[in-house]
């Protein structure tokens, strides 16, 4: 019996899970209206035995168990319906008489009426389980309840492979070859071995596909540094703070979330970052309870003996305790080789392909394919795609080189196609994509000026995961703990207890004895930098201050950890936890803009501001001579502010009122001659310069970015190679002397141009 049988006004549709989108997309498209509801097999049980929601699992949480099994746990209170319960049943049993004591399983009390005088199918199960079956029993018992199962004797055409570059050719060339409607193409049992390769061959047959994204929150930068900070200003991406807010609504009972840390990192695994699709693409499909109209095409992929799943004794419910009603491992190995015997012959226009040799060795036919004719194809040379022949050219060709045996095909894509084989070049090759939409920052506009083919591998391939070291967690901790020491109520001991107790960190014993020794010396740093505050007018401190400036539709952003204003004046300030370089020779080159970035975004953002000063600070100190009168001398000259000041001196003692001998810049002095010679100042006009300059870098870095210009471009200063020492990527590129480019300092603000004489 079809579904169009069935139709009609007062009816009921129970369905499986997986066909709801297709049962429904098809329903609304007929041209008669029906009144009937659908319920998926799964809202069925919630509302005839219960429903729960995350105040449920949290719960099961607080009492001990983990995300997996508090759903594990819930999911198998469905089951207790029989009266004769062994002991685990009894535990399962206890704790579901527990969970309704507190009102955390939810009962649908009119449920049962609603069904009366209305007919039930369960319609779109291959085959139905034990326990659908005795859920459809108890159907029956409110009103009359049938399931409903299309039966077609439909043989699908099935084809041997060698590999499955040539399974994915051919179907390729089959979809091209039938003219097909590709929004009625899909693809069946893609697997991990499978996706690149459909990935690759498809974009060489111009043949758009929409694979699923496995990519989950959890898996974002974003998603994973909440899960540190809890803040959501920090997520720039509004897509991804939005799935974020989502699940934070799940736990609106919560005051706060830090304290479900672990409740979330579960959820944020569960939930899907969603991809940008083609509108006309094949897709993607299950078909295990799906509804397959017969217009569809279907390749089912892969077909070896990895397919059916087989089941083994692994339930909450082993085997020997299963009530009657539910299926065993081995009833549940039956059902699901019938299942896709049924899938099989229910589908009009099927075909199966499978290939023997795979990434993980040599495999054979599911069993399944033991009742069909199996055709077996070999290597194909297509009439649709050039550059798929080219590489299973460079293929053949490989073989030749090992075995010495050259094939027909070759011979053919010998004699049409002509390839420098057994050379190579590492220059990039343009690439026919346009960039737009995405996020820019200092660390990423260095890298690109660092090298631009850098930048493509970092943040266009993503080949670098963020790895959280012992280094970025310290500097991390500091920039924490600092962030606070302005705040009235600032306690050293409990912000850093704060930070360390939501921030796990697996620390060896050398990284425990380092931090403490770090932590006493950012006690003494501290100390140092509120000493700065009894010697300046300066008092008015903004810290982590956020900026943003737009350039058409790419955001750039910075961070200033620390600004220090008066009026309308202000220095800004970055901490260092490692060395620090203010050399502003190579700026016009693109590197070591920080500071000059710093000043364009301020003028940006405020520009009435003044800016009197640019600095570096560090932080952690290193190790001091001993042997010297005093290690608090060295280390408080050590934490001075490195960078450049405002030449005007009514200024720059209102910041530093040491500044004839200045205790918090480094080698400012002042005399009646005027600054000392290593005083590093610059006037208005430099400043404006700096950030003309950065602005500049800063729009010719996103226009190369747009265009895809990805050169391979490490700069090299005098004997100094400034991009590749410590690159991750040097196995990637293999840069070659002819693709260094050679800067010079600038002269304008070259190290002795700054430094103002005696």
């Amino acid at each position: 019996m079809s579904l169009d049988e069935i139709l009609d006004d007062n009816i009921i549709l129970i369905i499986p899970n997986t066909s709801k989108n297709s049962i429904v997309k098809y329903i609304s498209s007929l041209d008669k209206m029906y009144n009937l509801k659908i319920m998926t097999f799964s809202e069925v049980l919630e509302h005839l035995f219960f429903s729960y929601d995350y105040k449920t699992i949290h719960y099961l949480i607080e009492l001990g168990l983990n995300y997996n099994t508090s759903i594990k746990y819930l999911e198998n209170m469905y089951y207790l319906i029989d009266d004769d319960f062994n002991n685990k049943q009894k535990e399962l049993l206890n704790l579901k008489h527990e969970l309704k004591e507190h009102n955390l399983l939810y009962k649908d009390k009119y449920f049962k009426n609603s069904l009366k005088n209305k007919k039930i199918y369960f319609y779109g199960f291959n085959y139905l389980s034990k326990w659908q079956n005795k859920v459809l029993e108890l159907l029956n018992e409110i009103t009359t309840t049938t399931n409903v199962s299309d039966n077609k004797n439909y043989q699908p055409q099935v084809f041997e492979f060698n590999e499955i570059k040539d399974e994915i050719t051919f179907i390729a060339n089959d979809i091209i070859e039938k003219n097909l409607d590709l929004n009625k193409v899909f693809i069946a049992n893609i697997t991990s071995s499978y996706k690149e390769e459909i990935r690759r061959i498809f974009n060489n047959f111009g043949i758009p596909i929409n694979l699923k994204n496995e990519t989950t929150l959890y898996d974002t930068y974003y998603g994973l540094n909440f899960l540190n900070d809890f803040n959501l200003d920090n997520i720039k991406d509004n897509d991804i703070k939005n799935l974020v807010i989502d699940c934070l609504n799940k736990y609106y009972f919560i005051d706060d979330f830090s304290t479900i840390k672990d409740e979330l990192k579960y959820l944020f695994k569960k939930t899907k970052i969603k991809s940008k699709k083609y509108k006309n693409a094949v897709n993607e499909i299950n078909l295990v309870d799906n509804y397959i109209d017969d217009s569809y095409y279907i390749y089912l992929i892969g077909c070896n003996n990895t397919l059916p799943i087989n089941y083994k004794d692994e339930d909450y419910f082993s085997d020997i305790i299963k009530p009657s009603y539910l299926d065993k491992s081995y009833e549940k190995n039956t059902l699901e080789y019938n299942k896709w015997l049924k899938i099989f012959k229910n589908i009009k226009n099927l075909t199966i392909t499978y290939s023997i040799n795979t990434l993980s060795g040599s495999v054979n036919k599911s069993k399944l394919l033991n009742d069909f004719n199996v055709s077996k194809k070999d290597f194909l040379i297509s009439k649709y795609s050039n550059s798929n022949n080219i590489y299973n050219m460079s293929i053949e060709l490989d073989n030749y080189i090992k075995n010495k045996k050259i094939s027909n095909d070759l011979k053919d894509l010998l004699a049409t196609y002509k390839l420098n084989y057994n050379t190579y070049s590492n220059k990039y090759q343009n690439i026919n994509e346009n960039f737009s939409n995405f996020n820019f920052s200092y660390t990423k506009l260095n890298t690109f000026y660092e090298c631009s083919f850098k930048y493509y591998l970092e943040y266009i391939l993503k080949l670098r995961q963020f790895d959280n070291t012992f280094d970025t967690y310290l500097g991390s901790l500091f920039h924490f703990i600092l962030s606070k020491i302005y705040d009235d109520d600032f306690d050293f001991e409990t912000t850093k207890n704060l930070y360390l107790k939501d921030n796990l960190f697996p620390l060896t014993l050398e990284n425990k004895v380092f931090l403490n020794k770090t932590l006493n010396e950012l006690k003494d740093f501290i100390i140092y930098v509120k000493s700065h505050l009894e010697e300046t007018e300066f008092t008015e401190i903004y810290k982590e201050l956020t900026l943003e400036v737009l350039f058409d539709d790419v955001k750039f952003t910075g961070i200033i950890d620390k600004i220090m204003k008066k009026d309308e004046n202000v220095a800004l300030i970055d901490y260092k936890t490692g060395s620090i370089n203010i050399n502003l020779s190579t700026i016009k080159s693109g590197l070591n803009l920080q500071l000059p970035i710093y000043v364009y975004l301020i003028k940006k953002v405020y520009p009435s501001t003044k800016i009197i000063g640019i600095y570096l600070e560090h932080i952690i100190s290193p190790l001091f001579n001993k042997t010297c009168e005093s290690i608090k001398l060295q280390q408080e000259d050590y934490y001075k502010l490195t960078g450049y000041s405002i030449d005007n001196i009514d200024v720059i003692k209102d910041f530093d009122k040491t500044f004839e001998k200045s205790k918090y810049i480094k080698s400012m002095t002042y005399n009646e001659k005027g600054f000392g010679r290593f005083s590093k100042v610059l006037n208005e006009d430099d400043f404006d310069k700096l950030s003309i300059i950065a602005g500049d870098k800063i729009k010719e870095a996103i226009k190369n970015i747009k265009e895809s210009n990805f050169t391979i471009n490490p700069k090299i200063l005098g004997i100094n190679n400034l991009s590749c020492n410590f690159c991750p990527y040097k196995s990637i590129c293999f840069v070659t002397e002819k693709d260094y480019v050679f800067i010079k300092e600038d002269d304008t603000f070259k190290e002795d141009s700054y430094a103002k004489l005696d």
